[in-house]
């Protein structure tokens, strides 16, 4: 029986320590808030035998460990990091650990824009085709809870943050998606390079028999050819592409596969995603009439240029997930008529960016949380702004201001922590008060 430090006990970690157990190791626990409190740990893994709670980390106990199950959210700056390292502990991220009791088939999808997209319509295209299918990752579901519930058997698509592929070591997905790379959390890595070579990792042990999928038409992506396995497939407007873009639709071997107004997706980017999840489930022997039929069917996931509700032609859309400037960049570009609120906690990008794909799109910009002077100050010269605060006068704002055929579109370009616990409920808080505009009276 092996001892195993599970660092970090947040929902990947408690799952991850549930597996542990399962399999009949001993689980120490740490996280950097007391977990001696009361309610600070379900209950059956308080009360377990086999679980210790551990209040401090040095090297000694590190040297009574097989293997160090580190927290995403821990950085590189983080003691257990910096010690476990200096001691040669062997550290692994949750994905590792599941993986070694994965008994069925991995998709893994990373990029900085789109993988939540396409994680949950690449495993939903796989069920409606008949098969058994679980998204997870950084989905929502944790991947032990997954391989947990499933007895590790299936397919597990399972969405995957730089962070959670810091520390993989062995971890080969069956199949592999890169959907783009733009610069991202910024807030962690020193180098936009080091938060673009933290992605390179899921490649590290694929081979000819485990394909990768990649995007042809993004250029960062395609300068970081060095780090992909053997077996690549692209996906793109070139007409060698396995999943080809033309013009609004999907392409595969020369007959359309689906066009975009056939689905519930907006945006060229929707596209994209769709293809990447088309392209999978193709490689994955999936037929093309089910490919196209579980396309078709899907409805796009919450916060993900959702649309929220509608009145006197004015359209809501949540797209809360969207916490960097590129994903702002592609949903401004969905919609000719924007009222856009963004703002939250900053993690950095170039305004010129948006300022470009908002031009002759947005009527007007409402900004919101810590970061509302930075947005007014840097794009006020570019369009009308004005700073609302909160995400309820922002909504207030753009509801007076917006005519018949516009959209009011929150994509941040930010994380949300500064106002709420995370974008789901910010995303949530967004629907809630458009449902209280729409049961008021109509304006005047």
């Amino acid at each position: 029986m092996s001892k195993i430090l599970v660092a970090g006990i947040g929902k990947s970690g408690e799952w991850a320590a549930r597996l542990v157990l399962k399999n009949g190791d001993s689980c120490f626990l740490y996280d950097d808030r007391d977990l001696m409190e009361s309610g600070a740990l379900p209950e059956d893994l308080a009360g377990h035998s086999r679980v210790k709670i551990i209040k401090n980390v040095d090297a000694s106990l590190f040297r009574n460990v097989k293997e160090v199950v580190i927290s995403p959210g821990f950085p590189p700056s983080h003691p257990v990091r910096i010690t476990a390292e200096e001691t040669g502990c062997r550290l692994i991220s949750e994905i590792e650990y599941a993986a070694i009791w994965c008994r069925g088939k991995i998709f893994a999808i990373t990029g900085s824009n789109g993988k939540t997209t396409v994680t949950g319509l690449t495993a939903h295209i796989l069920k409606s085709s008949g098969l058994n299918a679980v998204p997870c990752g950084n989905f929502g579901t944790a991947f032990s809870k997954a391989v947990l519930e499933t007895g590790g058997k299936g397919n597990f698509v399972v969405e995957l943050s730089s962070f959670q592929l810091e520390h993989v070591q062995n971890f080969r997905p069956d199949f592999a998606a890169l959907l783009n790379l733009t610069p991202d959390h910024l807030d962690r890595y020193h180098k936009v390079d080091d938060y673009y070579r933290a992605k390179m990792a899921m490649f590290r042990n694929m081979n000819e028999g485990t394909p990768a999928l990649l995007n042809g038409d993004d250029p960062v992506s395609a300068s970081y050819s060095e780090f992909y396995p053997s077996n690549v497939k692209w996906i793109g407007r070139n007409s060698n592409s396995l999943v080809q873009i033309v013009e609004d639709a999907l392409v595969y071997q020369g007959e359309k596969l689906v066009s975009l107004e056939e689905t519930r997706l907006r945006g060229l980017h929707n596209l994209y995603n769709a293809a990447f999840s088309a392209g999978m489930c193709i490689l994955a022997d999936v037929s093309v009439e089910k490919v196209r039929a579980g396309i078709i069917s899907f409805h796009p996931i919450p916060h993900r240029l959702e649309l929220v509700g509608e009145k006197e032609g004015v359209e809501f859309y949540n797209d809360s997930k969207a916490t960097n400037f590129d994903s702002v960049v592609k949903a401004l570009a969905s919609f000719p008529s924007i009222h856009w609120i963004a703002g939250g906690r900053f993690k950095g990008g170039d305004f010129n960016e948006l300022a470009k794909a908002g031009k002759g799109r947005v009527k007007g910009a409402y900004f919101i949380g810590e970061s509302a002077s930075l947005f007014l100050e840097n794009l006020e010269a570019r369009f009308s702004c004005r700073i609302s605060r909160t995400l309820e006068q922002a909504v207030t704002d753009a509801w007076r201001e917006a005519k018949p055929g516009d959209v009011i579109l929150l994509a941040p370009g930010c994380s949300s922590y500064d106002q709420f616990k995370n974008y789901e409920v910010r995303g949530d808080r967004f629907r809630e008060i458009v449902n209280g505009v729409r049961n008021e009276g109509n304006r005047g």
